[in-house]
C-alpha cells in the first residue's frame, strides 16, 4: 500500500507503526544488523514520512546507511554470491556494522520516545483575527468557528501550513503559523484528508468538536512564522 493509505488508513497505519516497532527492538536487541534494519527502514520511510515529518526526519540516519552500504550482500541475496567473494564482502561488512553501531542506537532511540509519545503534532495558519482570540485564551484554545465556518482544519505538515499563511492570510491582513500538540488517542478518530495533493494533508474538525479538541491540546499554542499584511485585512477565512 502507498504512503496515501498510511496517510488515510487507520488501521494500515497501525500495522506500518507496529513494524517499525518490531525492526527497531530487533536492531536494538541484537537479532539483526544495522545493514538489514537500515534497509527495512528506509522502505517504511516511504509510507510515513509524508504524513508524520518527525518519524520521517527520525528515519533518515537508516536511508544514509542504506544509501552507503547498499552494494554489501545481506540476507537471501547472499546465496548467488562465491564464496570468495563473500569472505570479503564480509569484512566490509562487520566494518560497516561497527562503524554505524552508535548513531543507529540513537536513532533507535529516538524513533522510540517518538511511537511511545502520547501527542501528535499539527499546525494551524490563522490570520490576525484569529491569533488574537488564540492569545487572549492564553494560548491554550482555538476559537470557535463562525456559522459560515463548519469545519476547523489543522494540517499535518508545517510546510502545508507556511503556504496558507503566507499565500492566502497573508495577503489578506497577515498569515501565522501556530504549532501544538494533540493527544493521539483523539486525534486518531478522524481520518486524515488530502485537499489538492499528496503534501497537502489535513484533518476535518467538525466545529461541533472543537470544544473536546481544545481540551485534548497538550501545552499551549506556538507561533512559529509570521507573514506580514500585503493589502488591507479581511475577516478571517
Amino acid at each position: 500500500m502507498s504512503s496515501e493509505s498510511y496517510r488515510l488508513n487507520l488501521e494500515y497505519r497501525a500495522s506500518v507503526d507496529e513494524e517499525l516497532r518490531r525492526v527497531v527492538l530487533c536492531l536494538l536487541e541484537g537479532e539483526i544488523g544495522v545493514i538489514a534494519a537500515s534497509r527495512a527502514l528506509g522502505q517504511l520511510r516511504h509510507h510515513i514520512a509524508p504524513a508524520w515529518p518527525e518519524m520521517g526526519e527520525a528515519l533518515l540516519p537508516f536511508i544514509a546507511v542504506d544509501s552507503d552500504t547498499d552494494a554489501l550482500p545481506i540476507g537471501a541475496e547472499r546465496a548467488m554470491w562465491a564464496r570468495s567473494a563473500l569472505a570479503i564482502e564480509d569484512h566490509k561488512i562487520a566494518e560497516a556494522e561497527e562503524r554505524f553501531r552508535d548513531p543507529i542506537r540513537a536513532a533507535c532511540h529516538r524513533i522510540m520516545a517518538l511511537l511511545d509519545n502520547d501527542a501528535a503534532t499539527l499546525w494551524r495558519p490563522v490570520g490576525p483575527l484569529e491569533l488574537e482570540l488564540i492569545a487572549a485564551s492564553g494560548m491554550r484554545e482555538f476559537p470557535p468557528r463562525l456559522p459560515e465556518q463548519p469545519i476547523f482544519y489543522p494540517v499535518l505538515t508545517e510546510a502545508y501550513a507556511v503556504k496558507i499563511a503566507r499565500d492566502w492570510n497573508g495577503p489578506r491582513g497577515g498569515g501565522f503559523v501556530t504549532r501544538f500538540r494533540i493527544r493521539r488517542d483523539f486525534i486518531a478518530r478522524y481520518p486524515a484528508q488530502t485537499a489538492g495533493g499528496r503534501e497537502y494533508c489535513e484533518y476535518w474538525i467538525p466545529a461541533a468538536d472543537l470544544a473536546p479538541f481544545n481540551a485534548a491540546i497538550v501545552g499551549m499554542i506556538e507561533v512559529t512564522a509570521e507573514f506580514p499584511a500585503t493589502q488591507d485585512p479581511t475577516i478571517d477565512g
